[in-house]
């Protein structure tokens, strides 16, 4: 048994509508792959541009778990057969081969194409080591699929042409171990649409690995698994500093002149306020970040949040069951050389907070409160980790620092309680005040 590959990588994917520049996404990932397949990516920076067309937007929405979801092994309904799932007898009753010539002396080219011109088959070629038997090199071709993972959102009124599909897999020609290095899916089809005339559509995504570096230090933030590409990059607070000095692999000239033009005429999304206008449910950020000018309120939160039964997940906080509240200090650490470059942001998940409605005269106090001693906590942390050049020691202190901020933030939703005891919240805004966070005084007011 092969162990398991752990590589960092580059993911990229560009799209157009009718012949004009519609998406841009780009991300870096720790990723793991069995026997030269991928089997997971996870998310060290990502982000996303889009472009317009008379006011609407085309997007595909999770297209990196393609790329995890495909076996070259094993038959699945997503896709039309791959040759490699097959057994021998099977491929004998389902596919022609054509030898298609020697590259050297270990090195030989296979042509399949499915006997039957009608079905769920891919064509394509396998480039292998004669020696090892390894394949070097597997492209599978598809000119119209129904067979694909890809569906429209608004799947009563709108669907999906069959579908032209390429995929490739590009393996390592060392001898150990077996590994995937570059691994692509371009394909193409009409959109068609109740609402709007019919667009075709192209897309080409491609991952690499990044064999000559080490593995990412992941974000330290609880990325849901189902949580689609665009929502996960939507997490990530702007880190600019990231994105100038890892720059991506060879890319062609093509597609460097695509990415810069998202760049240039920014387009890209969550790096800063867009000047374009994107809808807000789908595209906004999902985290409130701190800042000294953001001052919470109920009006920031999802309208039915003081409603539904809260998840279990969610903090629960010791004698007032009712409230739950999600805040953290997002936490991202890179090596340059022989220093290390930390970002951190104190945040709140409106999406996984509830306060009652009786609750509603402090509520404002009690967010702003929250969310401030988190601030406190990341700034001492900080204030440590100045000088560490142990990225080990960093996450310490960051598992600490996350901590004390969730006692203390518990301890004063407990002493103020629902109503908001008067007494407490004016002691706890002076707290905040005092160690240096912003004026609460204001929100006193709204506490009889």
């Amino acid at each position: 048994r092969q162990p398991e590959v752990r590589l960092p990588s580059y993911w990229v994917l560009f799209s157009s509508a009718n012949n004009q520049q519609a998406e841009f996404m780009e991300g870096f990932y720790n990723s793991t792959q069995e026997y030269g397949q991928l089997t997971s990516l996870s998310l060290k920076q990502g982000r996303a541009g889009l472009k317009d067309r008379k006011g609407q937007f085309y997007c595909s929405l999770n297209t990196s778990k393609v790329f995890t979801s495909v076996s070259l092994t094993s038959n699945t309904p997503y896709f039309p057969e791959v040759p490699m799932s097959l057994s021998f007898n099977e491929l004998r009753k389902n596919y022609h081969f054509v030898f298609l010539g020697n590259i050297g002396d270990s090195v030989a080219k296979i042509e399949f194409s499915p006997i039957k011109k009608k079905g769920e088959y891919f064509s394509g070629t396998l480039t292998l080591n004669v020696i090892t038997g390894r394949p070097l090199l597997l492209v599978c071709k598809h000119e119209a699929t129904h067979n694909h993972p890809f569906q429209s959102v608004f799947e009563t009124t709108d669907d999906l042409s069959p579908m032209a599909l390429n995929l490739t897999w590009q393996f390592s020609e060392e001898d150990k171990p077996f590994r995937l290095i570059r691994q692509s899916i371009a394909y193409s089809f009409q959109y068609n649409s109740d609402r709007h005339p019919p667009l075709s559509v192209e897309t080409e995504g491609v991952w690499y690995a990044l064999e000559q570096q080490k593995e990412f230090l992941l974000p330290v933030f609880d990325f849901t698994p189902e949580v689609y590409d665009y929502r996960s990059f939507s997490f990530l607070p702007p880190n600019p500093g990231f994105w100038s000095r890892q720059q991506p692999p060879v890319l062609t000239q093509l597609q460097k002149s695509y990415r810069d033009d998202f760049i240039r005429e920014n387009r890209m999304l969550y790096q800063h306020r867009s000047e374009h206008a994107l809808p807000r449910d789908l595209f906004e950020s999902r985290l409130l970040i701190w800042n000294d000018s953001l001052r919470l309120n109920m009006k920031r939160f999802p309208r039915d949040n003081q409603a539904k039964q809260p998840e279990p997940s969610m903090n629960m906080i010791a004698g007032i069951p009712e409230v739950r509240l999600e805040a953290g200090i997002y936490l991202d650490v890179n090596e340059w050389d022989d220093s290390l470059e930390v970002t951190s942001y104190a945040f709140l998940n409106p999406f996984r907070c509830s306060i009652p409605v009786k609750a509603k005269q402090a509520s404002s106090l009690l967010l702003n409160l929250y969310l401030d001693l988190y601030e406190l906590e990341r700034r001492a942390f900080m204030k440590a980790v100045k000088f560490e050049k142990n990225p080990e020691k960093v996450f310490k202190l960051h598992h600490q620092a996350e901590q004390n901020a969730r006692e203390r933030a518990n301890q004063m939703l407990f002493e103020l309680g629902l109503s908001g005891k008067k007494l407490a919240a004016e002691r706890w805004t002076a707290y905040v005040l005092q160690a240096g966070g912003p004026d609460n005084t204001p929100f006193l007011q709204e506490i009889p």
